[in-house]
């Protein structure tokens, strides 16, 4: 048997054969900012933010209540950022109040996770007599003036 100049041609064409991969590692979702519980006066505008980590980088969606959030509603609008989801409702309703927003954050590794954050909306009115004018708020638990 002969182990000159053939063996080391074989083994450097097998040596061709050889490929690098890059290590690519997948992570499940982590949620890395949880959504914020806010309260809002009626007509004006709020957003609820989320983020989360994990590889591949994950999607999101939002559900109210349980139920995935309808995005035909003018009303809502999703805006996506690298590792994150804002909400934004425009305008906030006195029949959103009350809410349960859930951002969920998914990737295919592991389960989705999610982050919920509870919405409280104030009526606004106006009241003017005997030349004062006085703000009420209302909510669910009552009225006040100030």
């Amino acid at each position: 048997m002969s182990y000159g100049k053939g063996m080391n041609q074989g083994f450097l064409n097998e040596m061709k054969l050889i490929h690098y991969f890059p290590l690519y590692f997948v992570v499940a979702p982590q949620i890395t900012q949880e959504v914020r519980n806010l309260s809002v006066a009626e007509e004006l505008v709020i957003s609820f933010t989320c983020k989360a980590s994990g590889n591949p980088q994950p999607t999101f969606y939002w559900e109210k209540d349980g139920k995935k959030l309808s995005l035909r509603r003018n009303r809502f609008k999703v805006l996506d950022m690298p590792y994150g989801s804002v909400l934004r409702i425009d305008p906030v309703r006195h029949k959103d109040s009350g809410g349960y927003f859930t951002c969920v954050a998914e990737n295919g590794v592991g389960e989705p996770v999610k982050s919920t954050g509870h919405l409280k909306v104030y009526s606004i009115s106006r009241e003017e007599g005997n030349g004062k004018t006085s703000w009420l708020k209302s909510c669910e638990s009552g009225v006040w003036g100030s």
